[in-house]
C-alpha cells in the first residue's frame, strides 16, 4: 500500500525537526566552547596583568612627566650655579672642567640663567 502523502509530510517534518535538534545541540556545544576559549584567558591571570601592565605604563608616562619638569628645574639651578662661578671671575673652560661637562653645555646654562634673568626683570 502505498504512504499517504500526509505521512510522508509529517516523516519529512520529524527528519527535519530531528536534524534541526541535533544542529542546534551541537552549535551549543560549539557556544560553550568558545565561551570556554575566552574564559581561559580571565581566569588564568592574562587579564590581570595585561591590566596591570596597562597602570605601569600609564604610571611610566606620569613619572616621565615629572622627569622633564624635573629636569627643567634642575637646569635652573644648574645655570645659576655657573652664573656664580661666571660671577667669581672663572672661564668657561675652567667651569667646564671643575663640572665635568661640555664647555658648549657651559655656555648653554649661562645663556639660560641671562635669558631667565632677563624674562624676570
Amino acid at each position: 500500500m502505498a504512504e499517504r502523502k500526509s505521512t510522508r509530510a509529517i516523516n519529512a517534518r520529524k527528519k527535519a525537526l530531528e536534524a534541526a535538534k541535533a544542529f542546534q545541540e551541537r552549535e551549543e556545544r560549539l557556544i560553550s566552547l568558545a565561551e570556554d576559549f575566552f574564559k581561559i584567558f580571565e581566569t588564568n591571570g592574562s587579564a590581570a596583568i595585561e591590566k596591570k601592565i596597562a597602570e605601569y605604563e600609564a604610571k611610566i608616562e606620569e613619572l616621565r612627566a615629572q622627569l622633564v619638569q624635573v629636569e627643567k628645574d634642575s637646569e635652573v639651578e644648574q645655570a645659576k650655579v655657573v652664573s656664580r662661578f661666571k660671577d667669581e671671575g672663572v672661564n668657561n673652560s675652567e667651569i667646564a672642567s671643575r663640572l665635568d661637562i661640555s664647555t658648549g653645555d657651559v655656555r648653554k646654562l649661562a645663556k639660560n640663567f641671562v635669558d631667565r634673568k632677563d624674562s624676570d626683570d
